[in-house]
């Protein structure tokens, strides 16, 4: 029976390994992963040593996994976790980008009923319940009041599902309005 079929037969017995990097210890056969082929440091390669040498990050050529090692399955089960959990992750992003480009021409298509009403932008806030539309007017002042029909007819479509605030844009602490906004955006 060779030394890694050893290994992998009794995981919770302590034995003497010539560790790479360490020379000989005493080690669980569970926390042996493999064996190091470099000839600097030959030698069975334990958990400590394969993440402090980064042996899987660099794809060590030289490095023989045991495959059986209970490791290895919880470390494929770890990055199959993780790579399912980036992809809901960039579904969840997606959707509420689909979503935020939505209420932002609904927000237009509403505030079209006002000539002079342009809007910018919208945010939705970190806690996903409230959206600011970003707006400019040919007032320099917060004049958001005499628009709400806008946020009045988005809480229409929308029911509670969101909340919606106007925001004038402000440049240096001052509202802005229409002319000077077109000229800072080259007419965009």
């Amino acid at each position: 029976m060779s030394r890694r079929e050893e290994i992998s037969k009794d995981p919770e017995r302590i034995c003497r390994y010539h560790v790479a990097c360490q020379g000989p210890v005493y080690v669980k056969n569970a926390n042996i992963v493999g064996y190091c082929h470099l000839q600097q440091h030959p030698g069975y390669v334990t958990r400590t040593v394969l993440q402090t040498h980064r042996c899987v990050q660099k794809k060590c050529s030289f490095l023989e996994k045991y495959t059986e090692c209970p490791y290895w399955r919880s470390r494929e089960g770890y990055l199959e976790r993780k790579k399912s959990e980036q992809l809901m992750q960039k579904i969840v992003l997606e959707k509420e980008e689909q979503e935020r480009e939505e209420v932002k021409e609904k927000a237009r298509q509403v505030a079209n009923l006002y000539e002079e009403v342009l809007i910018t932008s919208v945010l939705l806030k970190s806690d996903a319940k409230e959206y600011l539309i970003f707006y400019v007017s040919p007032n320099k002042t917060d004049d958001s009041k005499k628009y709400e029909a806008i946020v009045e007819n988005l809480k229409d479509m929308y029911g509670e599902k969101y909340s919606f605030s106007l925001k004038h844009i402000k440049k240096d602490g001052e509202y802005i309005n229409t002319k000077e906004y077109m000229s800072l955006t080259n007419g965009r």
